[in-house]
């Protein structure tokens, strides 16, 4: 049985099994590892940063999107006391940056509120719409000391519903 090999990625510089990279590029170039080309670092025909630049940077997918040093990154998380700047939690903090000046960094949120910011555009307005629609009296209340049907009891109503209607389709008479 033939020894495992290794090799070291020319983007992050680790030292790391032959199965962790994918397939030779056909130009003959040095191959990234699977990790790095899932984060993207790197395009073709980019040079690499030197290894005083990796270590200065937090994450390089972190670095490429957004020109923050280890010490800014830290900063931020810093001042925001490792909460999210919406939300108030304690939670994995991500950067958020403005969509249409896009190096202008925000601050720092948990990955739902950035979520949700995003997908009402980044838009201030679309967002006081969801707030007041949020604050808008209830319009229909379920009765007290019920419940929704577990997914089981929905299957069951739903099989019910189509023996009775099977039934109903067999005893009508024909004309």
């Amino acid at each position: 049985m033939a020894k495992p090999q290794r090799k070291r990625c020319p983007a992050c510089r680790i030292t790391k099994w032959a199965y962790d990279f994918g397939g030779q590029p056909h130009d003959g170039s040095p191959h990234r590892c699977k990790s790095c080309v899932r984060k993207g670092w790197w395009a073709e025909g980019e040079t690499l940063p030197s290894l005083d630049a990796l270590r200065q940077r937090v994450a390089p997918e972190t670095y490429w999107t957004y020109p923050l040093t280890a010490h800014q990154h830290r900063s931020l998380k810093a001042q925001q006391e490792g909460r999210c700047a919406i939300c108030d939690r304690m939670a994995r903090l991500v950067v958020d940056h403005c969509h249409d000046e896009h190096l202008l960094v925000r601050g720092m949120l948990c990955s739902s509120c950035n979520t949700g910011i995003g997908l009402l555009g980044d838009s201030a307005d679309r967002l006081k719409r969801a707030a007041e629609y949020l604050e808008r009296p209830i319009l229909a209340k379920r009765p007290s000391g019920t419940r929704p049907p577990t997914r089981s009891e929905q299957i069951e109503a739903e099989l019910l519903r189509r023996e009775l209607s099977r039934v109903a389709a067999d005893s009508t008479p024909e004309s």
